[in-house]
């Protein structure tokens, strides 16, 4: 063989060797959202935040890859992170308030219809939530998006809230109670279709409290001293697993410390237990969850664990699998 040809053969197995991937997928991030559209079938994921920028992608999970929503212009949310994010069953859209873009607290309202984003208009003369970041937002079985708590900043002032709001589809309610949880944010809260209560647990301040919300009052459950609960963290994330009619919650953080545990809340019984699942996600927080009715898995993406992660995992309700 000449050199001439040995160079080029060479050449192109160094070329070869060195082709970029083909598989597209939601870049390293934190502070995103998702919400899994059982009317479409796909995990929906927007915005989030990796150090440097903040995102106004939207991306579809179908249980197998992920694929980027091909949307320009005006026709979206502008990038943030820390939004709230549910799916409306009664109306089979899914619903985005509010997050952080860098300088503002932002306070709109968006639907998302699995291929279009559209701004709700709530009417001008009627209160509407406050701009906010880290709040959560769980579908109600009563029709209805609830929305509690969230942090903004004004004057350098931190403001933790603790206001319930619910999102009808045209317009917020403010629901004023006397008894409900402390102001917090980095909480998490998922709708438990089986006993129909929203459970949010933890928070920036009460780290360690589980909440119960029927549409009317908050109760506060597993609140006796030899309760066994995840204790106190921040930046975690509940979803309903409605095979077997448990809410699941992963990581979240402490300080300095990033937990990669996970735990199963049984609403009828009001009870937490551990779950000791052979592999997992690194202990992170600020990632994003939902749950596949079709596939019957939680889907968890990103988040940060000292670096900003892109990984995709399920959880079947015995172990994790890195996809």
């Amino acid at each position: 063989m000449s050199k001439s040809i040995l160079v080029l053969a060479i050449l192109g197995l160094l070329l070869v060797g060195h082709l970029p991937s083909a598989v597209a997928q939601p870049s390293a991030r934190s502070g995103h959202v998702m919400a899994y559209d059982a009317n479409r079938q796909i995990t929906v994921l927007f915005g989030g935040y990796d150090g440097t920028d903040y995102y106004r992608d939207t991306w579809h999970w179908n249980g197998t890859t992920w694929s980027e929503a091909q949307l320009t212009g005006k026709d979206r949310p502008e990038a943030r992170s820390g939004a709230m994010m549910a799916y409306d069953a009664s109306r089979e859209v899914i619903v985005l308030f509010g997050g952080y873009n860098g300088t503002d607290y932002l306070d709109d309202t968006w639907e998302y219809s699995g291929t279009t984003w559209s701004q709700k208009e709530p009417d001008p003369n009627d209160p509407w939530p406050h701009g906010r970041r880290q709040g959560a937002m769980a579908y109600s079985g009563s029709g209805v998006i609830t929305l509690f708590g969230g942090v903004w900043l004004a004057d350098h002032i931190v403001h933790w809230l603790q206001d319930t709001w619910e999102w009808d589809g045209t317009d917020w309610t403010e629901i004023v109670l006397q008894n409900k949880p402390i102001a917090r944010s980095g909480h998490a809260m998922a709708y438990d279709s089986s006993e129909d209560v929203n459970v949010l647990f933890g928070g920036s301040t009460g780290g360690d409290e589980t909440w119960e919300w029927n549409g009317t009052i908050w109760s506060e459950t597993c609140d006796d001293p030899n309760c066994v609960h995840p204790g106190m963290r921040h930046y975690h994330k509940l979803s309903y697993d409605s095979e077997d009619s448990l809410i699941v919650l992963f990581g979240g953080r402490v300080g300095v410390s990033y937990y990669s545990d996970t735990w199963e809340y049984d609403a009828s019984t009001d009870t937490w237990e551990q779950q000791y699942p052979e592999h997992h996600p690194s202990g992170r927080y600020k990632h994003a969850m939902a749950y596949d009715w079709d596939n019957e898995v939680t889907v968890l993406f990103g988040g940060y664990d000292g670096d900003y992660c892109d990984d995709t995992w399920t959880y079947n309700g015995t172990d994790w699998t890195e996809e």
